[in-house]
This record gives structure tokens, C-alpha cells and sequence, in this order.
């Protein structure tokens, strides 16, 4: 529960700095905004090996994901911070 929860905040943290919005999660997944449509942000994340979920219509751009181990955390951060900078670039 305790890794859950830290690795929950960690991502969290790395909204805040992309400034992306999310959801107040107390689960084990956190539900934010890619800034594009979820099928671009899906395709662009398993380019890097990283899957994410569907989409929850009407939340087009809206994307959910589960809290894994923290080699996945690690990996899906570095996964969004590049998506992130290739977007925003």
C-alpha cells in the first residue's frame, strides 16, 4: 500500500511539472490528460514500449493508467517526458 501510494504521488508530481491535469486518485492508477487525443498519446507511448489505457469518452484526451512496479514507473515518467517534450516541441 505504502509503494502504491508513493509511486501514485511520484507521478503525480510529474503532471504537476508537465502541468498536466489529472484526477485526485486514493487507487492504484491515475487518471489525467495526455493534451492529445488518446489514440495519438497510445501510439506514441508504445513506440516506447509503454502501454496506456483506452479512452473514456467524452475524456477524448483523457487517459488512465495502473501504478505498477517501480522499474515501470520509472520507465512510463521517462516514456511521458518525452512524449511530453516531442508535443510541446
Amino acid at each position: 500500500r505504502r509503494r502504491i501510494i508513493a509511486s501514485r504521488q511520484r507521478i503525480c508530481r510529474e503532471l504537476d511539472a508537465l502541468r498536466l491535469e489529472y484526477a485526485k486518485s486514493q487507487g492504484n492508477f491515475v487518471f489525467f490528460d495526455t493534451g492529445m487525443p488518446v489514440a495519438d498519446f497510445q501510439a506514441k507511448m508504445l513506440a516506447r514500449n509503454i502501454r496506456v489505457g483506452r479512452r473514456f469518452p467524452p475524456f477524448d484526451s483523457w487517459c488512465r493508467i495502473t501504478i505498477g512496479r517501480e522499474p515501470e514507473v520509472d520507465a512510463f515518467i521517462t516514456a511521458l517526458r518525452a512524449v511530453h517534450a516531442q508535443a510541446s516541441g
